[in-house]
């Protein structure tokens, strides 16, 4: 199976020039951070996608119609 469909989405969304590391890494290790009661190890994302994450929610929230 080719990659046509997803290098055409990654050059349509500027994929390569607006991308961000999706992990905090330590030279060619991932962080991990404890989580949950029994203290899960999970993936730590970078600041850069922790940025991203938080401006995508703020903007997505601004757009929602608003409960009375």
């Amino acid at each position: 199976m080719g990659t046509t469909l997803w290098d055409e989405f990654c050059s349509d969304h500027l994929i390569l020039e607006s991308g961000v590391p999706l992990f905090k890494t330590s030279g060619q290790a991932v962080k991990t951070a404890p989580f949950g009661q029994n203290q899960q190890l999970i993936l730590r994302r970078s600041q850069q996608m922790e940025a991203l994450v938080i401006q995508e929610v703020i903007q997505s929230s601004s757009r929602l119609p608003e409960w009375h």
